[in-house]
């Protein structure tokens, strides 16, 4: 059975919810990302024809597929994942990032629209 990806998403919220030390938020932002990230990749692939020779820029793509597309659901969910990529990086590599239990809230939410929008997306099929 494949990974749900949604899991990271639940695991993020578990560490919020039960942890305080910056370890722990800054791992709580990054498992929230890749949540959302491995959740709305295998409708971009499809649905823009992503070629799998680009895996390592998958990331990148996938946010600029969404970003530039004329639907709202997927020009919206761009924006949201835009953002949680930038919080991750953030978390991940920058050891002088101030990682505060807000910006792990926001990204948790953040997370749920990406889910909610793709779930839209998906039924609009």
């Amino acid at each position: 059975m494949p990974f749900d990806w949604r899991e990271f998403i639940k695991f993020s919220e578990e560490l919020y919810n039960t942890k305080s030390d910056e370890a722990s938020l800054r791992s709580a932002i990054s498992r929230a990302y890749y949540g959302a990230f491995g959740s709305i990749r295998p409708y971009c692939i499809e649905r823009f024809k992503i070629s799998s020779k680009n895996n390592h820029e998958i990331h990148r793509i996938v946010i600029e597929k969404l970003k530039s597309s004329s639907n709202s659901l997927e020009f919206s969910t761009g924006n949201f994942l835009s953002g949680l990529r930038e919080d991750r990086n953030n978390a991940d590599y920058d050891n002088r990032s101030s990682i505060s239990k807000p910006l792990v809230n926001k990204a948790i939410n953040n997370c749920k629209n990406v889910i909610a929008n793709l779930e839209l997306l998906r039924s609009q099929l």
